[in-house]
């Protein structure tokens, strides 16, 4: 099974690669959220995840599709651009703050139409302050059209 290269393809089409890009195109299809806590959900995500392996020194990845916009209750990316040094100062960043020492993270970055002023280099900028401020390694930002 794992010395027949074209049934290992055939496997990582079938079980990996089909699936995702049809949960990928699904995604970029459908209008955004009223309430997007990205924050939230990288916080959840290094205690879940990251946290329970880090004792074992696994290899920690994460990669992340989304469009960063953050909108819930606490703070807003959608009236435009802030800075990652203002948001730091704030009450939401202390409920928010994720621990994400070691992981290397890899984001598609989705841009979305009619957010042209919310997005762009300022708010990129933002999510690579805040990935550092977590300890994570951000090695790449990918742009992806949505």
């Amino acid at each position: 099974w794992t010395h027949n290269k074209r049934l290992v393809e055939k496997h990582w089409e079938e079980q990996f690669h089909a699936p995702l890009a049809s949960k990928l195109d699904e995604m970029l299809l459908t209008n955004p959220r009223d309430s997007s806590p990205i924050l939230e959900s990288l916080q959840a995500l290094g205690v879940v995840a990251f946290r329970r392996h880090e004792a074992l020194e696994i290899p920690r990845h994460l990669i992340l599709i989304s469009d960063l916009l953050q909108n819930s209750g606490g703070y807003s990316q959608y009236s435009g651009p802030s800075t990652f040094a203002d948001f730091r100062k704030s009450a939401q960043y202390l409920k928010t703050r994720a621990e994400l020492q070691g992981v290397k993270a890899e984001v598609w970055y989705v841009r979305r139409d009619g957010a042209q002023r919310a997005q762009g280099r300022t708010h990129v900028l933002f999510w690579e302050e805040y990935f550092r401020d977590a300890g994570a390694e951000l090695t790449r930002v990918k742009s992806v059209e949505g």
